[in-house]
């Protein structure tokens, strides 16, 4: 279990591996918007939408929507709570890992499920509604650190809607983030009784 944890955290860490392939798409993309604007394209009818602008807006937001579900049915764990306070200041800045390592996210499905759809659907949802027009595009580049909403405002020229459907996806992902943060609670409680019971029955025997 320890090289399986390991090795899925390995593969986590060299995702950027993966940067050769997915970069250049993300670069030309966000090269093409960038000159439509130069040209005086207004944000709102630009030809395209920015890839990995959408995903660095998205994805930054699901662990803090994580650690807001925590905080709201997740209490009863003090291990989740802790890890929580700590890495929801981080997470606000697009930085994950406190609570990617600390929780684990990794070899946790209880976590990984919701983190994997949670940012796969509003991401789609977030990417379509540029594509077709119905909100102005986040395609001015931000540093990837700018705080959440604040990154959306920025990055869509100063507008409001963007930043209203950003919200609207992180009350889905807490929503969604909420029942799976219940069952591992429960899980981890369960767990902890189990030790507590198996611990007393040795004593018992001594």
């Amino acid at each position: 279990d320890l090289r399986m944890s390991r090795g899925l955290g390995d593969v986590y860490k060299r995702q950027a591996s993966l940067s050769p392939i997915f970069q250049p798409i993300n670069t030309i993309n966000q090269n093409e918007l960038t000159n439509q604007l130069l040209h005086g394209t207004a944000v709102t009818a630009l030809k395209g939408a920015p890839i990995g602008q959408t995903l660095q807006i998205i994805m930054g937001l699901v662990t803090v929507s994580m650690c807001v579900a925590i905080f709201i049915v997740g209490r009863k764990s003090p291990r989740y709570s802790s890890v929580a306070k700590v890495g929801i200041i981080p997470s606000l800045f697009n930085i994950g890992e406190p609570i990617i390592y600390g929780l684990p996210v990794v070899l946790n499905p209880f976590m990984l499920i919701p983190y994997v759809f949670a940012s796969a659907i509003t991401g789609t949802f977030y990417y379509w509604l540029q594509l077709i027009h119905a909100m102005p595009a986040v395609a001015i580049t931000v540093p990837w650190t700018t705080p959440a909403f604040l990154n959306t405002f920025l990055a869509s020229g100063g507008h409001i809607l963007p930043v209203v459907v950003q919200a609207i996806c992180f009350v889905f992902d807490v929503l969604m983030f909420i029942p799976f943060v219940k069952l591992a609670v429960r899980a981890e409680i369960q767990k902890t009784d189990k030790k507590g019971n198996q611990s007393v029955n040795t004593e018992s025997v001594e």
